[in-house]
């Protein structure tokens, strides 16, 4: 399947960076970062107890055409294609008349990002607590529902299990549409407040569930859990469960799927949420997970 796919662009030569921001925009940023670094790394490569043809064999990194040398000295006016194959593999290539270089890579988050699971979950809190607003809040479509007149966000999508939705549901009124925030429909409130950003931006109380059963503790607000969502591309999905006394619950996926990764958590959300902006949140977290896990864990939270 084709993912993406560029008309010709400049490029700049003698230049550290091999993607201008034409490219970054549009591409995946850091599928672009990591065929950056990882190019820079080789070149440099000096570990004579670990030839680089074996570090690439070990990364499954080919050039089936060209060399990973030529990827600083491109021509000024080359095409560059991505290509997703099955959600395993990326294909990298450079044309200008004829192929220039055609490279191959997993689809794995550790590889693409140069840090283990491990480094990534320590890292999450300063992530999130750092992440800057893209200002690119998606509009989508809506729809009403039969009967009603509340409408719903289109396309409707879920994540491996039908309970995991991306739906928003708002209210028409004079002069326009209104995301849905009143007890009345506590269901959809819940949806809305942990799918979309709105007027709520409580403090959340995070346990963060680390590699090798440990645990770390840190505090957030919802808009910046949303922000770091939208800075890293992350598709989220929300479904409910029977919740604690005093508590809802939600269960909520984001999905980062141009390097595979999901985070999970669960979310509970005070009763009197609508009525006390003031009410503190709690939420359990597992971060970085190989999407074959996501059903077996969503059966054990909804247990």
């Amino acid at each position: 399947m084709l993912f993406f796919l560029f008309a010709p662009i400049m490029a700049q030569t003698k230049m550290p960076h091999i993607f201008p921001d034409s490219i970054k925009r549009q591409c995946p940023v850091r599928v672009c970062d990591f065929i950056e670094r990882y190019a820079a790394e080789c070149l440099s490569w000096n570990v004579k107890s670990y030839p680089l043809f074996k570090k690439m064999s070990d990364d499954k990194v080919l050039f089936l055409e060209g060399e990973i040398q030529s990827l600083f000295s491109l021509p000024d006016t080359f095409q560059f294609s991505l290509t997703r194959y099955n959600d395993q593999v990326y294909e990298a290539v450079w044309t200008y008349d004829s192929t220039l270089l055609r490279m191959v890579f997993p689809i794995q988050y550790e590889l693409i990002l140069g840090k283990t699971k491990r480094e990534l979950e320590q890292e999450m809190e300063e992530a999130i607590l750092d992440a800057k607003d893209t200002g690119d809040v998606a509009t989508l479509p809506l729809e009403p529902l039969a009967d009603s007149s509340i409408y719903c966000t289109m396309p409707q999508q879920h994540y491996e299990i039908p309970e995991m939705t991306n739906i928003c549901f708002y209210r028409k009124e004079s002069g326009g549409y209104y995301l849905i925030l009143d007890t009345n429909y506590i269901e959809y409130s819940i949806r809305n407040v942990v799918l979309s950003p709105s007027e709520f931006n409580p403090l959340i109380s995070v346990t963060q569930l680390l590699y090798g059963h440990r645990k770390k503790n840190y505090t957030m607000t919802l808009e910046q859990w949303h922000t770091y969502c939208r800075q890293e591309n992350l598709t989220v999905y929300a479904g409910l469960k029977t919740g604690t006394v005093g508590y809802y619950e939600a269960v909520i996926i984001a999905e980062n799927k141009d390097i595979a990764y999901t985070h999970m958590l669960t979310m509970s959300i005070p009763n009197n949420f609508l009525n006390d902006e003031k009410a503190v949140w709690k939420a359990k977290v597992r971060s970085f997970i190989p999407t074959h896990n996501i059903k077996n864990m969503y059966k054990q939270y909804k247990q």
